[in-house]
């Protein structure tokens, strides 16, 4: 299967997770194009933006950085993530937030737990 830039899909969601802000996710292959995996997307927060802080029951939420910092919690721990850093998320609460001043772009793919 070949997917090129020009299939993903743009979606723009308000306050995703109650986090501040505007969050474009581009979906790079749709959900059930690949078995096991439930999202793969480019996500970008501006500054300011943030993902609230969530959990994703029996899937593994894997974060890449791409560019800009990313300030994150796991389980309530807080770090940070710089460019080529990954966060695993395996069950657990986690939350993301751009609190920079440069775009925040991320790799995201969730994985269903077999």
């Amino acid at each position: 299967m070949k997917i090129t830039q020009q299939d993903w899909v743009r979606d723009l969601r308000q306050n995703m997770f109650n986090g501040p802000g505007e969050v474009e996710l581009m979906h790079i292959c749709p959900n059930g194009t690949i078995p096991g995996i439930r999202l793969f997307a480019r996500i970008t927060l501006e500054p300011g933006c943030g993902l609230g802080e969530h959990a994703h029951e029996g899937e593994t939420e894997i974060y890449t950085i791409l560019a800009g910092t990313a300030a994150v919690t796991l389980n309530g721990a807080p770090s940070t993530l710089a460019v080529g850093d990954t966060m695993v998320t395996h069950n657990a609460k986690h939350s993301l937030a751009n609190e920079g001043d440069v775009p925040l772009v991320v790799l995201a793919q969730i994985l269903l737990d077999t």
